[in-house]
């Protein structure tokens, strides 16, 4: 949630309305089409986002444009064909990183949002749940339903990029890295590897892992 607050607020100096809403897709996006001029979507890959999508394309006048938000290089420009290993696959994507890899940069949108009335669109909808994303954290926190009885876990940052910055974890070529998730990745790439398993059982609570 500090990362959503964090992507808030910086869309609010790119004058991008940013606003959570909480139904059934993709009904709150047919409500909003009478207001865009198109609507941008991730690409989804799996079979319930396909599903909606579908739903979308089949009901929406609007213009729909996908982008990629999961992956850095398209699969489609990666490869054409199903790869049988990393070891074929991997120089296919390293020759496009430099290319899909860029920053999203500071400039402001040239026609601003900031002045949607998203309340006025859902009025009268009492499916639909809005979250103002301007509020603090803990007014956020209050309207959802989660067991509040389950303490936050210390091994784990907490935050967006900022907190990530001022945490002490290194961040290599805007990549985060960390003791924790280093140990984490030898017990993954272990397999059945008991001593590796062990390892990171017995270092999994170093206090030097909760900074």
């Amino acid at each position: 949630m500090e990362g959503l607050l964090e992507v808030s607020s910086i869309l609010k100096k790119q004058g991008v309305k940013f606003t959570v809403v909480k139904g059934r897709p993709p009904d709150p996006i047919l409500l909003c089409q009478e207001e865009s001029c198109c609507m941008v979507l991730d690409c989804g890959y799996t079979r319930t986002l396909q599903g909606w999508r579908r739903e979308l394309l089949s009901k929406s006048a609007t213009k729909i444009v996908l982008v990629e938000g999961e992956v850095v290089v398209p699969t489609e420009v990666a490869s054409k064909v199903q790869e049988p290993a990393a070891a074929t696959f991997r120089p296919k994507i390293s020759k496009w990183i430099d290319k899909h890899l860029v920053a999203a940069g500071d400039e402001v949108v040239q026609k601003p949002s900031l002045d949607l009335d998203f309340d006025r669109i859902f009025d009268g909808h009492k499916e639909f749940q809005l979250t103002d994303m301007n509020l603090p954290l803990e007014e956020i926190m209050k309207q959802l339903c989660v067991d509040r009885t389950v303490p936050p876990c210390s091994l784990f940052l907490q935050g967006g990029e900022s907190k990530v910055r001022c945490s002490g974890w290194a961040i290599k070529d805007d990549i985060v890295v960390s003791q924790a998730e280093e140990l984490l990745s030898k017990f993954l790439t272990s397999g059945t590897d008991g001593k590796a398993i062990n390892e990171y059982h017995l270092k999994r609570n170093d206090p030097s892992l909760r900074k």
